[in-house]
C-alpha cells in the first residue's frame, strides 16, 4: 500500500504534497488577490508583482493567473465622467504590442517551427507542399476574396462603398492570407505531426503569412489619408448630442434625429 506523501504515487508533486491541496491554496489566495484589488483599487501592476513569484509555488496556471488580474482591472471611471475607463485604456495601450509582438512570438515558439537558418529555409519551400501553402495563402485568399467581392457587386444589389476603392478591397483580402492555428492544424493532421513535410508546412505557413501581412501593410498604408478622412467624417458630431452626424438622417440637418 503507498503513503499518500509518497513522491511517487499518483496525483502527488515531488514535493510530496498532491495536486488537490495545491489547488485549493491557489483559488483562496487569487480570490484574496481579486477582492483586495477591487476593494482598495490596488494598482494593477503592483497585484501583478504579487501574483507572480506566487503562482507557481501554488499550481496556479499563467492563464489563471492572468484571468484574475483581468477582474482587478476597473472598466468604468472612478469619477463618473465620460471617456474611456482605465480596462479600455489599458486595452489600446497593450494591443500594439500584445498582437504585434507578443502572440506572434508566442505562436511562433509554441508552433516549435524549425528553421534551420537560410539553408534549412531554402530546402524547405523546394517543397511543392510549402511552396503551395505559400501561394495558397498569398494569391489564393487575394484572388478568392477579391473576386468573390466583385461578383457579388456584378450580380446582386450589394456595391462598393463610394469611399473606398477596390485596392482597398485587395489589400483586406491579402490580410486574410495571414494565417496561422488553422493552417498548422491542417497540416499536421495530413502528414503528421513532428514529420518531415509537417515542418515544411510549418514554414510555409510562416513564410506565406509574413508574404501577406507585408504586401497588405505597403497597400493599405497607401490609403491612410482616406481612411483617416473618412473616420473624422464618421465621428464628426457637430450639434454636440452624442449622435455622429454620419448617423442622424432626415432632412440633412444635424440635429434631426436619426430614423
Amino acid at each position: 500500500m503507498t503513503s499518500p506523501a509518497d513522491p511517487t504515487s499518483p496525483g502527488t508533486t515531488s514535493s510530496g504534497t498532491t495536486s488537490s491541496t495545491r489547488s485549493g491554496p491557489a483559488w483562496l489566495v487569487g480570490a484574496a488577490i481579486v477582492l483586495l484589488a477591487l476593494n482598495l483599487r490596488v494598482a494593477v501592476g503592483s497585484v501583478g508583482v504579487v501574483v507572480d513569484p506566487l503562482r507557481d509555488d501554488l499550481g496556479m496556471s499563467a492563464t489563471v493567473a492572468g484571468v484574475l488580474l483581468g477582474f482587478t482591472v476597473p472598466v468604468l471611471r472612478r469619477d463618473d465622467a465620460e471617456g474611456p475607463g482605465l480596462a479600455e485604456h489599458l486595452e489600446h495601450l497593450v494591443r500594439p504590442i500584445s498582437a504585434g509582438v507578443a502572440v506572434p512570438i508566442f505562436a511562433f515558439f509554441a508552433a516549435g517551427v524549425t528553421v534551420g537558418g537560410f539553408s534549412g529555409l531554402v530546402e524547405s519551400l523546394k517543397d511543392p507542399v510549402a511552396l503551395g501553402i505559400v501561394t495558397g495563402l498569398l494569391v489564393g485568399k487575394t484572388v478568392g476574396i477579391t473576386g468573390s467581392t466583385w461578383l457579388l457587386s456584378k450580380f446582386t444589389k450589394a456595391e462598393l462603398d463610394d469611399e473606398l476603392a477596390w485596392i482597398d478591397v485587395i489589400g483586406m483580402a491579402m490580410l486574410a492570407g495571414i494565417g496561422f492555428t488553422v493552417s498548422l492544424l491542417i497540416g499536421e493532421l495530413a502528414f503528421g505531426a513532428s514529420s518531415e513535410r509537417d515542418e515544411h508546412v510549418k514554414v510555409g505557413v510562416l513564410v506565406g503569412s509574413l508574404l501577406a501581412a507585408g504586401l497588405a501593410s505597403a497597400i493599405l498604408r497607401t490609403r491612410n489619408r482616406v481612411y483617416r478622412r473618412i473616420t473624422e467624417e464618421e465621428e464628426r458630431d457637430s450639434d454636440l448630442d452624442g449622435i455622429p452626424d454620419v448617423f442622424q438622417t432626415g432632412d440633412q440637418d444635424p440635429s434631426t434625429p436619426p430614423a
